[in-house]
């Protein structure tokens, strides 16, 4: 069984209002819990603001602004046998109702 990486990423235009935050996480809370007692969910990451760093090879051409439009603002952690299992683990995750998820398999 392999560990798959799902990055929450937000766009600029769904930012949740307070009682939509409060819902979302508590859904996902509860959906991350029945996936713990069945061994599938393997953790969550916190993750701060932290920085970015530019590429050297790239000038900037339209001045010191920030250029994301979508930000990663969460990442967890899913045991899968497949890259589609862990997708489809993925997809009943609540959070999909707010935010795209990217699924990727953890090499280490």
């Amino acid at each position: 069984m392999s560990e798959y990486l799902v990055l929450i990423s937000a766009v600029d235009h769904n930012r949740l209002n307070p009682s939509e935050e409060e819902k979302c996480m508590a859904d996902y809370a509860v959906w991350a819990q029945a996936l713990g007692e069945k061994h599938v969910f393997a953790r969550r990451l916190n993750i701060s603001p932290g920085r970015q760093l530019k590429s050297k090879q790239i000038p900037l051409t339209d001045g010191p602004f920030a250029e994301a439009k979508e930000l990663i603002v969460g990442i967890f952690v899913l045991k899968a046998d497949t890259l589609d299992e862990a997708s489809e683990i993925a997809d009943s995750c609540p959070l999909r109702d707010y935010f795209e998820l990217l699924v990727k398999e953890a090499m280490i």
